[in-house]
């Protein structure tokens, strides 16, 4: 009799949270560049967004944002606001909002619109980037969409198949061709610049905060927290920009054939993908069973109340440190390394935490056939 087996992995944090779905592919922000805070809020870059249709770049301005890089199939990016909504506003665009101590007022709020540039780095070695757009793709108003035309990634393909060579070009790889693989770009990426329109309401000496969630067609998914300022509020009330999100990486459900001969913490079946990254604030983590982070008895239960226990593993792996098995009283720390970009290896000092979530069995359990379920919660809790 078979069993398989459905899994949840929630995440609960003060303030920001994100969770991603399973999917091919990779999408994140490029910390190394541009900037996610101090935005000045009394700029106005301008106010005509089809001015911005055309091959001019202007990641160099002040409103630049960073990269998001991206891995997998073409697609479409869709650019939307999945922060505190503005109200009052003149145009459907985007918008900082005021926050201030914790405090959220919605009718206080600079509009601004997004200029991207999507580019290509070439397969192989080398800093060898590629402008294969060429022009500018303006994203006025809320949500809004960036076409990717061309796939990224370090795949390779079989001889006889189909293949790019690292000037992307693609013709049939015969094992020494070079046309090995199989996308004609590493990585492509996102330059993303915010354009500060002259439309404004009610601003006052404060933070102002925007959130924009950026999802592919196939469902990846990030979200960039952006802090702005107008005139000099008190530094010590400045919101922290950070991101944190899981990703469940194993089919739903998944058989219990993948699970059953995962034993121990450094034998265990890899089931999610955790990610913490700031500028300024280092953070701890914490895994639970319930929604109260205080227990750890793990559980996989089946709609009859049939059940057996589980332990779960965090797999550290920027920083790289060993596997351990989390109880609640286990902390995973972030650390403040020194991030490079994949695009040019510009760097960054940043708090950042990346690891695996894993589970295993004890010696040995005995499941009925069935769907038997379990969730694990995430917690978060920055400490500067």
């Amino acid at each position: 009799m078979s069993s398989n087996i459905r899994l949840m992995i929630f995440i609960s944090i003060i303030g920001f949270m994100t969770c991603e779905p399973l999917v091919g592919g990779d999408l994140y922000h490029d910390i190394a560049t541009g900037t996610t805070s101090g935005f000045d809020l009394g700029i106005v870059d301008g106010s005509n967004p089809s001015s911005y249709e055309n091959s001019t770049e202007v990641w160099r301005e002040s409103g630049y944002a960073g990269r998001l890089i991206y891995t997998g199939d073409p697609t479409t990016l869709t650019i939307s606001s999945s922060g505190t909504a503005a109200t009052e506003t003149q145009n459907n665009r985007f918008y900082f909002t005021y926050l201030m101590n914790g405090t959220y007022q919605s009718y206080r709020w600079r509009e601004f619109f997004i200029v991207a540039r999507v580019k290509g780095l070439y397969q192989g070695s080398g800093n060898n980037q590629h402008d294969f757009s060429g022009m500018n793709s303006v994203v006025a108003n809320n949500p809004g969409t960036i076409p990717i035309a061309h796939g990224a990634g370090n795949e390779e393909v079989q001889i006889n198949e189909w293949g790019y060579n690292t000037q992307a070009q693609r013709a049939i790889y015969n094992g020494s061709n070079g046309y090995r693989y199989k996308y004609p770009y590493q990585y492509i990426w996102i330059d993303l610049t915010l354009i500060r329109t002259s439309s404004k309401n009610d601003l006052r000496k404060a933070f102002y905060e925007s959130q924009l969630k950026a999802t592919t067609t196939e469902g990846l998914s990030y979200t960039l927290r952006l802090i702005g300022k107008y005139k000099n509020p008190n530094s010590n009330s400045e919101p922290s920009p950070y991101y944190f999100g899981v990703e469940r990486t194993i089919e739903d459900p998944f058989p219990f054939t993948l699970l059953e001969t995962k034993t121990s913490t450094n034998n265990y079946l890899k089931v999610g993908k955790l990610r913490y990254s700031s500028e300024d604030s280092a953070a701890t983590i914490h895994l639970a069973s319930n929604e109260e982070g205080t227990s750890d008895m793990y559980l996989f239960v089946s709609p009859h109340g049939d059940h057996f226990p589980y332990s779960v593993v965090f797999d550290a792996t920027l920083p790289n440190r060993s596997p351990v098995t989390m109880t609640t009283s286990t902390l995973a720390a972030t650390e403040l390394m020194q991030i490079y970009s994949p695009i040019d290896n510009t760097d960054s000092d940043i708090h950042v935490l990346e690891g695996d979530i894993g589970m295993y069995l004890p010696s040995s359990v005995n499941s009925l056939s069935g769907i038997y379920s379990s969730t694990i919660y995430c917690f978060i809790t920055q400490t500067d």
